[in-house]
């Protein structure tokens, strides 16, 4: 069984290779769509306006979601009726789908998740919805075809043009669960990208202006993400090290969320973590690092949010998303700085940032129908 595993998708591709025609089942007639996002967590969880305005657009619609496998206990917070968790088209998650939808697809949704084309033709589906194909190979199974945006347009924003001109432009705070309890704040210092792991200096800045608030603070991170105990203990007050709580670094992601939903405030770099807790709608600081401000800041998708960034940086020289090429497009995804004073975070205004975690604290102290912020580039 494991040889005819193995096996399963190169024979899948072969087969659909030869198909010569788009995927097409005009006579389907159902409510039940599929989104295949097989991305990591911060661009599933900016999928999160997409599906509100699906939701809203289509009422009534059921939606099954494929998804990375490690990230299903996530995924569930999408408010999707089921759930396939499977980074690869395999037999049996092309099984489970065809079983879920019961009468065919009315669409799928392929969301920068190419590999998983050459499965529509194993799936009864009246439209396959998908951005062109990088390598071009399954253009062909394409029934609707969109170019990406030739100018600059935030990355929460690009799946909705999957819905034309039919999607809401106002707030979607679609997993809105925010419920602060006490007084506390998580910085998120980790990253599975060693450039995107906040900075020890700035860790100590930040728990400086939150412990002089009397704010409980709590340090997040992945499992190997955090080392520098030792050196952030050097940098502040005994007193004030001994109580951050560290605990949650053996935790997976998905057992945070009652803490995330339950904090303040939420600061890091432009990581997963950081869209995870802007979509559960609470307030957040994100430090753009390398991220491209056009890209991944200051969209108004979430009112809770602030972004600071340094803008037009040389070093950013990556010029594709998800694979597909524009100019507009100046991204970095290094591992290793190759600038002296890595500038996208040393250049910083601290100032700034102190603003920054005073008006979203201030949040706290209002009611939730009223809260909105006014965002504007840095």
């Amino acid at each position: 069984m494991k040889i005819k595993d193995s096996l399963f998708r190169p024979i899948l591709e072969l087969r659909a290779k030869r198909h010569s025609y788009v995927v097409e089942n005009e006579n389907i007639n159902s409510n039940t769509v599929l989104i295949v996002a097989i991305l990591f967590l911060g661009d599933l969880f900016m999928l999160a306006p997409f599906i509100a305005a699906l939701k809203k657009s289509k009422p009534g619609v059921e939606i099954i979601l494929v998804c990375r496998d490690e990230l299903k206990e996530l995924a569930s917070l999408l408010k999707v009726k089921h759930i396939v968790p499977s980074t690869n088209p395999t037999r049996s998650a092309i099984k489970r789908i065809c079983e879920l939808s019961d009468g065919g697809l009315v669409a799928a949704y392929c969301i920068f998740s190419g590999r998983w084309l050459p499965a529509m033709i194993d799936i009864p589906v009246k439209k396959v919805v998908s951005f062109r194909d990088p390598s071009g190979r399954w253009d062909h199974l394409i029934t609707e075809k969109l170019e990406f945006p030739k100018d600059a347009m935030p990355a929460i924003k690009i799946p909705l043009l999957m819905l034309g001109n039919n999607h809401p432009d106002e707030d979607l705070i679609m997993l809105d669960s925010w419920k602060p309890v006490g007084e506390k704040a998580i910085i998120h210092v980790g990253a599975r990208s060693i450039l995107r792991r906040m900075p020890i200096w700035l860790t100590a800045y930040i728990v400086n202006i939150l412990n002089n608030k009397a704010i409980n603070i709590i340090i997040s991170y992945g499992p190997n993400e955090f080392n520098d105990l030792n050196k952030l203990r050097k940098l502040i007050p005994a007193n004030v090290f001994n109580r951050i709580d560290f605990d949650l670094g053996s935790k997976k992601v998905h057992e945070l969320v009652p803490t995330i939903i339950s904090s303040n405030i939420v600061i890091g770099i432009d990581t997963g973590f950081l869209h995870l807790a802007k979509a559960l709608g609470t307030p957040t600081l994100v430090l753009l690092g390398p991220s491209q401000e056009e890209i991944y800041g200051g969209d108004d998708c979430y009112s809770r949010s602030i972004h600071l960034g340094i803008p037009s940086l040389p070093c950013r020289d990556k010029k594709t998303f998800h694979g597909l090429k524009e100019d507009w497009i100046n991204k970095c995804d290094r591992n290793d700085c190759i600038v002296e004073g890595m500038p996208c975070i040393g250049n910083l205004d601290m100032e700034l940032i102190r603003d920054s975690i005073d008006k979203l604290l201030g949040l706290s102290l209002k009611t939730k129908s009223s809260i909105s912020i006014k965002h504007s580039a840095h």
